[in-house]
């Protein structure tokens, strides 16, 4: 990688502007990215900040939330589904993730319970329950493999309340269509059915021993 003479490990790229910085992160690798600074002391700043966490996530045993970005997450959701999905579902993929992208925080670990419950309410106002289950079914998984990929320390998605499906719409027969059904049903069954319809009947549930004697 093109870059001017490393001191104390911070440096300057030839070939790119900005400031970046050379550490060995928690499991021993050798890291080096871009950090936010336009001077040599702020880019020393940033790096003392970065052996602060990594100290402090080894004497604690704990991992820090990295700094990926939503976009990014989704980005990397989306090649792991694309040889685990059939092409058609993979397609609709899309439109998910791109929903989801444009509703939630820019960084990750930025996404609470809170986003969840809050990202769940609104649309509800606006799509079906079972659109809403779908696309928050896509983001718990997201966040899962986020979890295990050591992106994110828990899923802020689980244990979220989701609307209730619809059991789907109640119709009732038109009296041709009654007729038809009385015709086509065997004898035994037209008496039944013709107390069903002109009482109003509905099924319940009773005790197995109720009415015996």
């Amino acid at each position: 990688m093109p870059k001017a003479r490393e001191r104390d490990g911070v440096f300057q790229r030839k070939d790119r502007s900005g400031w970046w910085v050379s550490y060995v992160d928690g499991s021993g690798k050798r890291k080096k990215e871009k950090v936010t600074a336009h001077t040599r002391t702020q880019a020393l700043t940033a790096l003392s900040q970065i052996k602060t966490r990594i100290e402090r996530e080894r004497i604690l045993g704990v991992k820090s939330a990295s700094e990926i970005t939503t976009a990014d997450l989704l980005k990397r959701f989306k090649a792991h589904q694309k040889a685990r999905l059939r092409p058609t579902t993979f397609v609709r993929l899309d439109g998910i993730l791109e929903t989801l992208k444009v509703a939630l925080p820019i960084l990750a670990r930025e996404i609470t319970r809170r986003t969840v419950a809050d990202y769940i309410l609104k649309r509800s106002e606006t799509v079906s329950a079972r659109t809403v289950v779908k696309e928050f079914a896509t983001l718990r998984h997201a966040l899962q493999l986020a979890v295990e990929w050591e992106l994110l320390i828990a899923n802020p998605a689980q244990g979220a309340k989701l609307p209730k499906l619809s059991e789907g719409r109640t119709r009732y027969l038109s009296p041709m269509e009654f007729k038809a059904a009385l015709e086509a049903a065997p004898d035994w069954m037209r008496a039944p059915m013709a107390l069903a319809v002109f009482t109003g009947m509905r099924r319940a549930k009773f005790s197995t021993s109720a009415g015996r004697t």
